[in-house]
């Protein structure tokens, strides 16, 4: 397709822009809706972690936590059909094997196709509506529960491996470093605009570590380019 697309650019045509989605819905599926498409994506993940994070949250161990999200989520088979998000096809325009229908059948039919489509994009949007606000919830109360004064960071780690990764978030002062309340190791950190940007080392299993500002000077340093999307780490020997 990009071959066409350069040979017909390189004539210079007064093309029309059409913002919009006009996919072949049957070929495409789920793809023919790219927006609800990339929020499922991102929300199914999530969905885990929350699950985890209620796991984590009613051991016992931490007090005044929210209850658990308890909501429907659609069985397999339900998931992978035409009814929903994960429909591998959508279904279009019925017709018939010796005949198309006619335009006063296509007239009739398109409000119900559309309200169709509108389903869809729904089922999508309410999943992240519940998901998000519940995620923020439980953070909250995590951090919270967490027996460190002052201002922390808490950094959860849904998955059931050890992992490093990098963490970005809200932030109001000129902070460059910040200390592992566990290990006692200064880590670097990147302030800017706004936003605070480090390296989670180690962060356990289905687990948590803390960190708070630290004055002392950590032995390296990270540079953020948030227009290039680059996160760079240093260290000293």
């Amino acid at each position: 397709m990009s071959d066409f697309a350069e040979s017909i650019l390189r004539e210079k045509p007064d093309l029309p822009v059409v913002r919009g989605d006009m996919p072949d819905t049957w070929i495409h599926g789920i793809g023919s809706m790219p927006i609800e498409t990339q929020l499922a994506h991102t929300t199914r993940p999530r969905i885990a972690a929350l699950e985890s994070l209620d796991t984590l949250l009613g051991s016992g161990v931490f007090r005044d936590v929210p209850p658990p999200l308890r909501f429907v989520t659609p069985t397999r088979t339900r998931s992978c059909s035409a009814n929903t998000p994960g429909g591998p096809t959508w279904a279009d325009m019925p017709a018939t094997p010796t005949a198309k229908p006619g335009e006063e059948t296509r007239r009739r039919r398109l409000p119900l196709l559309l309200e169709g489509f509108d389903q869809k994009r729904a089922y999508a949007h309410k999943a992240a509506e519940l998901v998000e606000p519940a995620l923020a919830e439980r953070m909250t109360a995590l951090a919270r529960a967490v027996n460190v004064d002052g201002r922390r960071v808490v950094v959860f780690n849904p998955l059931p491996w050890k992992r490093d990764d990098v963490v970005e978030l809200s932030w109001a002062d000129d902070t460059r470093a910040l200390t592992d309340v566990a290990s006692g190791e200064v880590l670097p950190a990147a302030f800017d605009g706004g936003r605070l940007r480090f390296v989670a080392k180690n962060l356990p299993p289905m687990g948590y570590r803390t960190f708070s500002a630290s004055r002392k000077q950590a032995s390296g340093l990270v540079r953020a380019d948030a227009k290039m999307q680059i996160l760079q780490t240093s260290c000293s020997a």
